[in-house]
């Protein structure tokens, strides 16, 4: 439904779509979505100024922002900044745009049947710019599944203490990380690929994250060594 909708709305093939709000596991519909459809999904760092914001939406010539009520204000303030965007969908109710769960569940559910080969490019994840402009890394499809499955084939590759690592549908994964960056974006679809129960926290919070390891059971988690410490 998310590919027949932004199909609906021209995009295709290479069509940049931006999403600009904190974690939600709606951002992986959009995601798969898009990928579905060929499309590349750029998500924004929202805590960035006004002005990066700008850039980076404008440098991915995003046609189709998602956006979610952290972030409606300022991209209220800067809409007519922004020439290549023609739509713009909120990820919450009651705005002045159009609800994402209203537009998604309008769509067709049947096939899109568009050709993505594997060399297309899924996702673009911009750079923090600390040495310029912020910068579009755009990962393939087969980045995503290249660890799990050359893993998968070859159990010891990774030395005799890869079994750690195994991965099965009895996993329970929490997102915690944001997910405009790799941490929290590659973390998802790890889970997702492994048919793991994934818990999606909007964003890292100390007391959520040890309650939600609590209440869920959590298996598996990805973090870095500042939120570790910040543990």
């Amino acid at each position: 439904q998310g590919a027949n909708g932004l199909a609906a709305l021209g995009l295709n093939h290479g069509s940049r779509v931006a999403y600009l709000g904190k974690n939600s596991d709606r951002y992986f519909e959009i995601l798969y979505g898009a990928a579905r459809l060929g499309a590349v999904l750029a998500p924004v760092n929202w805590r960035l100024a006004k002005p990066e914001v700008v850039y980076i939406t404008n440098d991915a010539e995003a046609e189709v922002v998602f956006v979610d009520d952290h972030c409606a204000p300022l991209l209220t303030r800067i809409e007519s900044q922004l020439p290549h965007v023609r739509k713009i969908i909120a990820m919450d109710p009651g705005g002045a745009w159009e609800s994402y769960a209203a537009w998604r569940d309008a769509q067709d559910d049947a096939d899109c049947r568009v050709a993505v080969s594997r060399d297309d490019v899924a996702i673009q994840l911009y750079t923090s710019g600390t040495t310029g402009r912020p910068k579009g890394v755009m990962l393939k499809h087969s980045s995503f599944s290249a660890f799990n499955e050359y893993a998968g084939e070859n159990p010891g590759a990774f030395g005799a203490d890869m079994d750690w690592n195994k991965w099965d549908s009895d996993d329970v994964s929490l997102v915690a990380m944001p997910v405009f960056h790799i941490s929290g974006t590659g973390w998802g679809i790890v889970g997702v690929y492994s048919g793991a129960f994934t818990v999606v926290l909007r964003e890292f919070d100390n007391a959520a994250v040890i309650e939600t390891v609590r209440r869920f059971r959590v298996s598996k988690t990805v973090l870095v060594p500042t939120t570790i410490q910040m543990m």
